[in-house]
């Protein structure tokens, strides 16, 4: 793997973006439902900065800060192209969103996501919830999601 940069997110990035958010889609199921403009699914409402992690010049990652209708920041749309899992991308994301808000961050995952559970677990990532999704899936349904508080320490990376 190539040297990994974090640079915030240019909307000349989004057509690359799109593209690893399919083969993300493909593998693992996420988003729930692709969506129809998937472009414009990249700034939820409420986003306050996002950001791409680079190998080589190549974007592979993403991840964004958000408020929500509270005044809540949330980590949204993260994700990793399969082909460099384990690069360190979507932790340096995490990273710079936790520096970027300080104390109080949150995010949700799918209850069933092992994979993603058990990566924000070893970075130190607190359960505080077990809920019903706000969102539907493909079936119309709200799944069961945990949500997760950023480490105390202020950094993302919380590993033991």
């Amino acid at each position: 793997m190539h040297e990994l940069t974090v640079r915030p997110r240019r909307a000349a990035d989004l057509p690359a973006l799109v593209e690893v958010l399919r083969a993300v889609h493909t593998q693992d199921g996420y988003p729930t439902v692709w969506p129809l403009d998937p472009a414009a699914w990249l700034d939820p409402p409420g986003l306050l900065r996002a950001w791409v992690a680079e190998a080589s010049g190549v974007v592979v990652a993403h991840g964004a800060l958000k408020d929500d209708v509270d005044g809540v920041r949330w980590v949204s749309r993260l994700f990793t192209d399969p082909a460099v899992r384990g690069s360190g991308a979507a932790g340096a994301l995490l990273d710079v969103a936790v520096a970027a808000n300080g104390p109080g961050l949150l995010l949700d995952v799918v209850d069933d996501a092992s994979g993603a559970i058990g990566f924000y677990e070893r970075r130190g990532w607190r359960l505080l919830e077990r809920r019903a999704a706000t969102w539907r899936d493909a079936r119309g349904g709200s799944p069961l999601v945990r949500v997760y508080t950023a480490p105390v320490s202020g950094r993302g990376s919380g590993r033991p």
